[in-house]
């Protein structure tokens, strides 16, 4: 089918160009939770959180019409990471996760807050009920490594800790991985230029 305007339809269509014709690339990043250097630096996995809220419906005589909805909701931040041979990260996420649950007694948490708030400069200005939570960032950098795009995280805490498998039948060499998932208040995405 021939249509006599393609042009000007087209030329209506490419008026604005992309300013750069670069890809993300998946494995250019950096994840940092102050909280966890050590879950940091050997972090392989990070699964960027959706964000969403549901629609309401409004009434008429002929069709219910939907309508934007009132609360944004922000999906979880999972990540995955190798487990150190002496599992120092592990159980610094552990020890996280325990001192907010306290599985076992209330010293758990309270022993959790006073060891927070020693590691903490300003410990005058929080409450300690505030020691549970940790800022995040993550930073997409660019084929040369510079940091690009920063992903800021703000009052995260740990909600999971996965478990791993140990087995002595192995073809090849895997290590060891576990996952993490977090609850966070909101995250914020800033260029870094």
């Amino acid at each position: 089918m021939y249509t006599p305007n393609m042009d000007k339809i087209l030329s209506a269509h490419t008026d604005e160009k992309p300013t750069t014709y670069d890809f993300l690339k998946p494995n250019a990043f950096l994840f940092n939770i102050k909280e966890l250097p050590l879950v940091s630096y050997n972090c392989q996995n990070v699964a960027l959180p959706d964000v969403g809220f549901g629609s309401a419906t409004q009434p008429t005589p002929f069709h219910d019409v939907p309508i934007t909805g009132e609360k944004l909701r922000f999906g979880d931040l999972s990540i995955q990471f190798i487990v150190s041979e002496n599992m120092e990260n592990y159980i610094e996420l552990l020890k996280w996760l325990y001192g907010i649950g306290a599985p076992h007694s209330y010293q758990e948490r309270i022993d959790f807050n006073q060891n927070r708030s020693r590691m903490q400069t300003q410990t005058d200005s929080k409450k300690l009920e505030q020691l549970q939570y940790s800022d995040g960032t993550l930073t997409l950098t660019s084929a040369a490594n510079l940091p690009l795009i920063s992903v800021k995280f703000k009052n995260l805490f740990p909600v999971m800790l996965s478990g791993f498998q140990l087995r002595s039948t192995i073809e090849s060499l895997d290590y060891v991985t576990c996952s993490a998932t977090f609850k966070y208040s909101s995250f914020e995405v800033e260029s870094v230029k």
